[in-house]
């Protein structure tokens, strides 16, 4: 038992009522060696362990904590959350769109990354000019950064259009198999109609023979 709480000290700890508390999940239990197998072998820890490992250092900074929910990241990349699992994240992460928009988003954050290099060394280099000089140079900038949001909003555009178009693209792909599906809906419809026709069909025969045999019946007994 002791070796058991030993080796497992970062989870279980012992209570002065002698009782074994769970640190993560903060479950009590008897200092019992079944009791503690059982629970260190619970879902429940499994997924509390699962939130409290994630690593998010390996994802360069596109997934972050999740504002809402500790339970929860959130992919700066495709502005969504996920479930704080690590192999829920990768496949996400694996995805051809999440791929697409990782790229967009790490081109994206390095262009703000030499732009702001480029802003402090202009800073830099206008503080050592005279008054006149920085005035020049405070409008240049500032009809800089009005051009550089219209270009931000113009790339926004563009992604918002590429989204539509995949969108469009699987709808596509979906598109010839509801088709088919309608398609064999309507002939089985057309068969079963048919069939009933048919049968009605025959069914007219059926009377109208045997409405012919019994007036020649009727036309004997009469002569």
């Amino acid at each position: 038992m002791e070796k058991l709480l030993r080796s497992h000290n970062d989870v279980l700890e012992v209570l002065e009522s002698g009782k074994v508390k769970c640190k993560l999940t903060g479950h009590e239990m008897a200092k019992e060696e079944g009791a503690i197998k059982k629970h260190l072998a619970s879902k429940k820890l499994a997924v509390v362990r699962a939130y409290n490992d994630f690593d998010y250092d390996k994802y360069n900074g596109d997934i972050i904590p999740s504002r809402h929910s500790d339970k929860k990241v959130y992919c700066l990349s495709c502005k969504m959350e996920l479930n704080k699992f690590a192999d829920e994240v990768e496949r996400h992460r694996d995805g051809r769109k999440c791929k697409r928009k990782r790229k967009l988003f790490l081109e994206k954050k390095e262009q703000q990354r030499v732009e702001e290099e480029r802003r402090e060394q202009k800073k830099k280099e206008r503080a050592s000019m005279p008054a006149w000089a920085q005035s020049d140079e405070e409008d240049s900038d500032n009809n800089e950064e009005g051009a550089e949001e219209g270009a931000e909003e113009g790339s926004a555009d563009e992604e918002e259009e590429e989204e539509e178009e995949e969108e469009e693209e699987e709808d596509d792909d979906e598109a010839p198999q509801l088709v088919a599906d309608e398609i064999e809906e309507i002939e089985e419809l057309d068969m079963t109609f048919l069939d009933e026709e048919s049968d009605g069909e025959a069914a007219g025969d059926d009377e109208a023979s045997g409405d012919g045999a019994g007036g020649g019946q009727r036309g004997g007994r009469g002569s």
